[in-house]
């Protein structure tokens, strides 16, 4: 075969390996490309969650003063006397339930 012929060739060959090559490469680039856009979609999402744990946090604790502080001023205006007295099992059972109900347990 005439050297000229195989140089030809190879250069077909080669620019046909590089063609296959580069459309590799594109669809190696789009596919990074929607992975990123995923995972920039998903880095603003938890960014809201966050935001909003971080409001319901601050809530459940201002919750949980107000609900001490009630307690406190509850337990302050009722006579020790009155307070520490036992209740009957069935209004006791009543407001059990009820606390455990709203958090508050025993």
């Amino acid at each position: 075969m005439n050297p000229l012929k195989m140089i030809q060739l190879g250069l077909l060959v080669l620019a046909i390996a590089g063609a296959f090559y580069g459309k590799h490469l594109y669809d190696k680039n789009q596919e990074l490309k929607a992975e990123n856009l995923l995972l920039e979609t998903q880095i603003g999402i938890n960014e809201k969650n966050v935001e909003l744990l971080t409001q319901l946090l601050n809530t459940e604790r201002r919750n949980a003063e107000a609900k001490i502080t009630a307690l406190s001023e509850l337990a302050s205006e009722v006579p020790d006397v009155v307070y520490s007295q036992e209740l009957p099992p069935s209004i006791q059972g009543v407001l059990d339930r009820f606390h455990s109900a709203i958090g508050l347990g025993n």
